[in-house]
């Protein structure tokens, strides 16, 4: 900092004894030579400053909403997972009340026991799941 505020007068005073270490005059009254020269490294080091800076805030932000993320979803995860133990908790339930298979119609159609062995079908159908009920317990 106090090399760009003195950079000033060092081109001053560079301007009136540029014949001593020079062949050309480079220092202009604006001081454009020594704001270069003096400023140029310091704009490309902070430039690169930056870059880095914005790069590792970069990767930063990608992982905490990477873990953000990951932890809504294990939360959603664990949402559904009790919502379906819940629904077969109720569906066994179901199933103990009603003595059977919940949605078991007991293979009757429209004509009370119908036609063509019906009957013959829902008595092995229901001495299955007799069998079923037994190994269960």
């Amino acid at each position: 900092m106090l090399l760009l505020l003195g950079s000033e007068r060092l081109n001053a005073l560079a301007g009136a004894h540029w014949r001593s270490f020079s062949s050309q005059n480079y220092f202009d009254t604006r001081g454009t030579f020594a704001g270069i020269l003096w400023c140029g490294p310091l704009v490309l080091l902070l430039t690169a400053m930056l870059t880095g800076f914005l790069w590792r805030a970069g990767k930063l932000l990608v992982r905490v909403w990477s873990e953000a993320c990951a932890a809504c979803v294990a939360a959603d995860t664990r949402r559904v997972r009790s919502q379906v133990r819940v629904k077969r908790l109720q569906a066994r339930k179901g199933r103990r009340a009603h003595g059977g298979e919940a949605g078991d119609a007991g293979g009757e159609g429209a004509g009370g026991e119908g036609a063509g062995g019906a009957a013959a079908t829902r008595d092995s159908s229901d001495a299955a799941r007799k069998t079923a009920r037994r190994k269960r317990s």
